[in-house]
């Protein structure tokens, strides 16, 4: 028996973003891509840094990336010992 009971070919799921992203810069040629959030206390910066230049290589220059908040500003989180670029 499958662990999901899910029609063969169909998918669903919550999937990692610059995985998605990179099947979507190849699947088109003029779709801007980025996330509307990257969360950096997640994510060690530097393989986040490259997941973006590798995804900006594969898209052609089409990746718009940005830090947007601060994952310190959450009462649910520690603050990462990351300086903030934004002040």
């Amino acid at each position: 028996m499958p662990m999901v009971d899910m029609p063969e070919g169909k998918s669903r799921g919550i999937w990692e973003a610059w995985s998605v992203l990179s099947a979507v810069a190849e699947a088109t040629r003029r779709v801007q891509l980025g996330t509307l959030v990257a969360c950096t206390g997640f994510r060690n910066p530097a393989l986040l840094a490259k997941m973006a230049e590798t995804l900006d290589e594969i898209s052609g220059g089409r990746v718009h990336a940005g830090p947007r908040g601060r994952l310190a500003h959450s009462r649910n989180t520690r603050p990462s010992a990351i300086p903030s670029i934004t002040g």
